[in-house]
């Protein structure tokens, strides 16, 4: 007897298996393709969140270093003085502050960081948390009109106390040899010292 072609699908007698199979992945390949792509996915954000981090992997030095926080603190500060240079008013003495903030500053070749130090100090503080601050600004230089800020009405807007040499002629005189010799470790002991037993501390004169 001679037997009919039937068709189904197009497919004469009996279809073959789909073609579409030998191209889908078997479940390793499912599982390899699965962790491959979620471990490219953590690389990928570890390597954006932790760039600045420096104990990380992933820390990039090139974003790492950015003064992104600096660069923002530091123009807070400049709008502080700014404010300070505009403003007529003098900060009134703490009753009892808890705070005693001493800065001994002497004059630099080049740029002047008292202004960014004060600023980044002061700026954002509530009324009630700055009047806990004692804040002594120490010109520690034989003849602190040489400082560029000395004469700047800024100053005693921000400042509490400022404070100069009122020592004998001799230690002046030991001073300024210091100044003239370059030797700034020496001097620098005597400034601490004498900007510490001059400075008020928790209200109190220092002995």
């Amino acid at each position: 007897m001679r037997l009919k072609r039937s068709i189904v699908l197009g497919w004469l007698d009996d279809p073959p298996e789909s073609s579409l199979c030998p191209l889908l992945p078997s479940p390793s390949l499912w599982i390899i393709f699965c962790y491959s792509t979620c471990y490219l996915a953590t690389c990928l954000y570890c390597s954006f969140a932790y760039s600045h981090d420096p104990t990380s992997f992933f820390f990039d030095p090139s974003k790492g270093y950015q003064r992104v926080y600096s660069l923002k603190r530091e123009k807070q500060a400049d709008a502080f003085i700014n404010a300070a240079k505009r403003s007529t008013s003098q900060p009134s003495p703490p009753s009892s502050p808890s705070i005693c903030l001493g800065i001994a500053i002497i004059a630099r070749a080049n740029e002047q960081y008292i202004p960014h130090t004060i600023g980044s100090l002061l700026e954002a503080l509530t009324d009630n948390q700055r009047q806990s601050i004692h804040l002594t600004v120490f010109f520690a230089q034989t003849d602190p009109s040489q400082h560029p800020i000395y004469n700047e009405p800024w100053l005693k807007n921000v400042a509490n106390e400022i404070l100069q040499y009122k020592v004998s002629d001799e230690k002046m005189a030991r001073l300024h040899s210091l100044e003239e010799n370059h030797q700034f470790w020496n001097k620098s002991m005597f400034d601490n010292e004498y900007l510490l037993k001059n400075a008020p501390i928790l209200g109190q004169n220092g002995s």
